[in-house]
This record gives C-alpha cells, sequence and structure tokens, in this order.
C-alpha cells in the first residue's frame, strides 16, 4: 500500500481519473496529475497509471463526446471547441457505424478509410489514445518507478489496495442511456484500430505491473458492456 509519497498520476482520458483524482485529494495524497499530454519518463519520479479496455474506453469517449458536444449536457457549451467535431458525431450517430468505417476489408487485410488520427476528423479522447499518454513512456520507464496501476474495470478494489481507500467518490450518473452495441465487425475494426493501445496493455503485463486476471480484462477485444456506468462519463 501507498504511504502517501509524492507521485505523478497519468490521468489517461476516460479511465475513471475524475473520480481517482477525487478520491486521492480527499484523502491527502501528495500528487501531481498529468492529463491530455504525452508523458515524457523523468527518472527518479514515480508513478500511477490509470487505464482501461482500448475497447470499452473507446465507446465511453464516443458516448461522451455525443453528449457533450451534440447534446450540450455537459457543464460547458462544447459545441464549437473542437472544429468538425460536432458534424462527425451527428454523422456517424452511433459508436458501431463509426467502428464499422474504419476499414474496408478484402479477405484478411483491411485497409483504413477513415482514420480518427487526421485533423479532419478529430474526436476528443479518441485521438487522444492510451498510446498517446503512455506508449513511449513505457518504452523508457523501469517497472520499478510505476507504483500501480488502476483499470477502470477494477477500480474499487484497485484504489483499495494501493491506497487504502473504502469509497471512490462517483460523478452522478446521466439518467439518459446511450448505445454502446458493436458488431462483429465493429469489433474487428476497433481491435485493429487500436492495436498500439493494446501493445501498451501488454507492455503493462510484460513489466510485471498487472495481474494475469487484469490483464485479460484490458486486452480483451470483445469486452460485455450493454449499459454504461458511471466512469463512462468520467
Amino acid at each position: 500500500m501507498i504511504k502517501k509519497p509524492k507521485f505523478i498520476f497519468i490521468h489517461i482520458g476516460k479511465c475513471a481519473g475524475g473520480s481517482i483524482f477525487k478520491c486521492l485529494e480527499q484523502h491527502g495524497f501528495k500528487f501531481c496529475r498529468l492529463h491530455l499530454q504525452e508523458i515524457k519518463y523523468i527518472e527518479g519520479n514515480q508513478y500511477v497509471i490509470s487505464i482501461r479496455n482500448p475497447i470499452s474506453r473507446f465507446v465511453s469517449a464516443f458516448n461522451w463526446r455525443t453528449r457533450m458536444v451534440c447534446e450540450g449536457l455537459g457543464r460547458s457549451n462544447q459545441e464549437h471547441r473542437f472544429e468538425g467535431e460536432k458534424e462527425l458525431l451527428e454523422k456517424y450517430k452511433t459508436v458501431n457505424n463509426l467502428a464499422e468505417s474504419l476499414y474496408i476489408w478484402s479477405g484478411k487485410r483491411g485497409e483504413i478509410q477513415n482514420d480518427l488520427s487526421l485533423r479532419e476528423n478529430y474526436i476528443h479522447h479518441i485521438k487522444e489514445d492510451i498510446n498517446f499518454y503512455i506508449g513511449n513512456f513505457l518504452e523508457e520507464c523501469r517497472n520499478e518507478d510505476i507504483l500501480g496501476v488502476i483499470a477502470t474495470e477494477t477500480l474499487s478494489e484497485d484504489m483499495k489496495e494501493l491506497f487504502g481507500t473504502k469509497r471512490v467518490p462517483w460523478e452522478k450518473k446521466p439518467t439518459k442511456k446511450y448505445s454502446t452495441y458493436l458488431s462483429p465487425l465493429g469489433y474487428k475494426n476497433l481491435a485493429k484500430y487500436l492495436h498500439k493501445d493494446f501493445d501498451c496493455v501488454q507492455d503493462l503485463y510484460n513489466m510485471d505491473l498487472i495481474s494475469k486476471s487484469k490483464y485479460e480484462l484490458l486486452s480483451e477485444n470483445n469486452p460485455v458492456q450493454e449499459v454504461l456506468t458511471p466512469h463512462d462519463y468520467i
């Protein structure tokens, strides 16, 4: 269990980072939060990382931006924050429509036709994927410099094990539910498109920073997610 040293919290977007941040503050931990930026490894620092199954994270990001941008249900007006984002979200309407549009398949070969890393296809938190945050970082960081990894799927257990917390403060859950359905083609396309995110999960496992059971949750290409949970909006 971490005994309140000063550390850096790598808050990967759409991985329950808001709840983790509030919980750490409430319990008096001293830390610096890094969010919405590529993480540079600095020797001598210690890190805690938030993470999530890449496909579940993608679904959450799409639905969260739809809620904020197209329906104006967030704390501030996000409609015009990023040029073209609203038009893109309204074009596809559901995450499955977007996922199915990513590749054209010829046999076992898939040719990308809708690259979301391009500026004209920008969706917040989708372009800034897991690899964006920690892909290069994990190549340089020593495993002993990472104090722990907190997965959205095992949030309460991880927070208790790492910090001894009894309760994680959730943000209020919206009443409206958004589609999380993915067809077999949608799953197939996302598994291919997010392969660098899955490589990050593999790296964490190879560094002995996550258990086998957590690795299986995070690396599953077909996560079951029929309804959203509170951390889908954090």
